[in-house]
């Protein structure tokens, strides 16, 4: 790619104002005029230079200097990124789908023995995240011992946290690279919590009969529909997540 004339990740060439001299010779006028035009083009000045804002709808990563800015990237590994971003994020086989569904069986696991012990938890409603230290933590109008003794059985579940961070980590990954779906929101890695109800994701994710049949026999998990998934994730960044301008 080009930016202002230079071609990308080439920086213009700075004139000093020490080599901009006139020296005396048959043709002073002319060198006068030459070392002139230098000058005029030197036109940096360290204490007065400004920061040019990237007009992106999301940031990315630039490096310049003497107000050029230059793209890290080449057209074609944006392409390549941006086209492995979508296979992986909406996509049944994706990394983030297949975390999705390894997240399901620890889960359903889970709800079936809290409905064998504490019933009255099973039906109520409740929420789960994953904070930043890799802990599910949960969320709704629980009293805080109920809480803390979900919390206990929630991280008890090793494959269950061992999924979910996966979920994360790939979701976080794959929307760095592209700013046309889900990459137009700003979820990182202190707000994912936040964001996302991984219970009310699962829970609303599940694959009816129809489902089943269709796609039973071609993927690894038919009891999570990516439809569901997808549409899930969607509404709850367009609920709770800011999106970028």
């Amino acid at each position: 790619m080009k930016v202002s004339g230079q071609e990308a990740g080439v920086l213009p060439q700075v004139v000093s104002n020490s080599t901009a001299k006139a020296s005396p010779s048959e043709n002073g006028k002319e060198s006068l005029q030459n070392a002139t035009h230098q000058l005029a083009r030197d036109v940096y000045h360290k204490e007065n230079s400004r920061e040019i804002s990237p007009v992106y709808s999301k940031p990315i990563n630039i490096s310049g200097d003497m107000g050029t800015i230059t793209n890290t990237k080449t057209w074609e590994e944006h392409s390549y990124e941006s086209g492995l971003a979508w296979a992986n994020l909406y996509f049944p086989g994706g990394d983030v789908h297949k975390a999705a569904e390894s997240m399901f069986s620890p889960y359903e696991q889970f709800m079936a023995e809290l409905n064998q012990e504490r019933p009255d938890l099973a039906d109520s409603y409740w929420g789960i995240s994953i904070n930043k230290s890799g802990e599910l933590k949960v969320s709704g109008s629980l009293s805080d011992a109920d809480k803390e003794f979900l919390e206990t059985r929630l991280n008890e579940n090793e494959e269950l946290v061992s999924s979910a961070q996966d979920f994360k980590d790939n979701f976080l990954k794959y929307i760095s690279m592209e700013s046309l779906g889900w990459g137009k929101y700003d979820a990182n890695e202190s707000n994912f919590d936040d964001i996302f109800d991984l219970k009310q994701m699962l829970e609303n994710s599940r694959a009816d009969e129809d489902y089943k049949r269709i796609w039973g026999k071609s993927l690894e998990n038919p009891e999570l529909s990516y439809l569901e998934l997808n549409d899930s994730i969607s509404r709850q960044l367009r609920s709770n997540a800011r999106k970028f301008e």
